[in-house]
């Protein structure tokens, strides 16, 4: 039976908090943004595809396949970005790649390589090209039998040209291959290298967060509701942890009845913003 594996679904999203492996690096300028999807591995084999969907937003980008013809003699695992008749992907969508003696093949980047404008990508009829084939016995492309390569991708947003990648491990005899992680830029037409995940984190001001205490209560109250908060703790002068907590609506009310009177310092945390404030605490 075939299997359709989406990678929305498939990985741990970009929105929880930066220890659940999934991350969306920002900064507080709009040209400077990766977005990172760290995912559960997940790996295709013969008569299975997967929808890749680089921006988690429920629209496949590309289709992934490994299949077999039918003498048996011939496996392959291929990638199309432009199949949007059936959902996936776009005219804009393609692949970095080649044109071989036979046929295009995607080519197996390393990291650090650059991926943007100038990178040759694949276009044909449907932007298809191949990863890795083996026909009676003898093995084609440049991902076969390898591990913690990258595909450099383009692909279109709302309009607007982006470029990302996923890192893959793809084996021959028969063939199969394992997603591990993707991620994109997310200012158009901006350049990103093979594995770039830096994850910049987006200072929040008063303006976003107010935090004050009141005898031995720390109140916490989130002014912004796209802040992205997460998480508080709050650590003691010596900058030991007293206090935990996932936060629970947009006000808060931390009550410190067993801390000795002095300074402690909140922080606030989440995928990728933070808020640091020191607050005086009397019992």
């Amino acid at each position: 039976m075939k299997k359709l594996y989406n990678s929305k679904n498939a990985g741990k999203l970009a929105a929880y908090s930066a220890m659940a492996g999934a991350f969306v690096a920002t900064t507080s300028e709009a040209n400077a943004t990766v977005v990172y999807t760290d995912i559960d591995d997940v790996t295709v084999e013969l008569g299975e595809t997967y929808a890749l969907d680089l921006d988690n937003n429920g629209y496949s980008d590309f289709l992934m396949a490994a299949v077999s013809n039918s003498a048996g003699n011939w496996t392959w695992a291929y990638m199309i970005g432009n199949l949007s008749a059936y959902g996936y992907g776009g005219g804009s969508n393609m692949v970095i790649g080649y044109t071989g003696p036979i046929l295009p093949y995607g080519s197996a980047l390393n990291d650090g390589d650059l991926i943007g404008p100038d990178a040759s990508f694949v276009s044909n009829t449907y932007n298809m090209l191949w990863l890795a084939s083996i026909y009676s016995g003898v093995t084609y492309g440049p991902f076969a039998n390898t591990e913690d390569k990258y595909i450099g991708v383009q692909f279109d947003i709302d309009g607007s040209l982006h470029y990302g990648w996923a890192r893959l491990d793809v084996s021959v005899g028969p063939v199969s291959f394992t997603i591990k992680d993707y991620a994109y830029d997310d200012a158009e037409g901006t350049d990103i290298s093979a594995g770039e995940k830096d994850v910049a984190i987006n200072n929040l001001t008063e303006a976003q967060v107010a935090a004050y205490s009141y005898g031995n209560t720390i109140n916490v109250v989130i002014k912004d509701s796209e802040a992205g908060v997460d998480n508080v703790n709050v650590f003691d002068i010596d900058g030991k942890l007293v206090y935990s907590a996932r936060l629970t609506g947009s006000n808060m009310a931390i009550s410190l009845d067993n801390a000795a009177t002095g300074l402690y310092t909140l922080q606030l945390t989440g995928a990728n913003t933070s808020f640091s404030k020191s607050l005086y605490i009397q019992n």
